[in-house]
């Protein structure tokens, strides 16, 4: 008898509890050219109230290359990136970005991979690029 009372009192608590989770979106792995210089993930929140993010890209091989979480909650209107640039284990491997947020329907996102003359310095120019989903 005491064991139902238990296990009733343990259901009716996990009945009430709300389960947290989370909603991402991420990109397909990419490749720019053999000496892409750095990879970008852009996150735009298009909402009306601010969202918190966390914004990663990995390595084709599902190394976390960058992670942020923006400095705080995304607001309206703003937008958040997250740079890598190409030392290995990078180079010559495909890159992909997620974004996790309590909700994704307000935000948009792509990852950019790009490459400049003077490797490791500016000016960039985008290479290849391609949305979150």
């Amino acid at each position: 008898m005491k064991t139902l009372i238990v296990a009733t009192a343990c259901a009716a608590v996990l009945a009430l509890t709300g389960v947290s989770q989370a909603a991402k979106m991420s990109s397909a792995g990419i490749f720019g050219v053999e000496f892409q210089d750095r990879a970008e993930c852009v996150v735009l929140n298009f909402g009306n109230t601010p969202v918190a993010v966390t914004v990663n890209i990995f390595a084709g091989s599902g190394v976390l290359l960058a992670t942020s979480n923006c400095g705080g909650p995304l607001g309206p209107g703003q937008f958040c990136n997250v740079v890598r640039n190409s030392p290995p284990p990078f180079e010559n491997e495909p890159v992909s970005c997620s974004v996790t947020a309590p909700s994704t329907t307000n935000l948009r996102g792509a990852i950019v991979i790009e490459e400049s003359p003077f490797p490791g310095h500016g000016p960039f120019h985008l290479v290849r690029s391609a949305p979150l989903r």
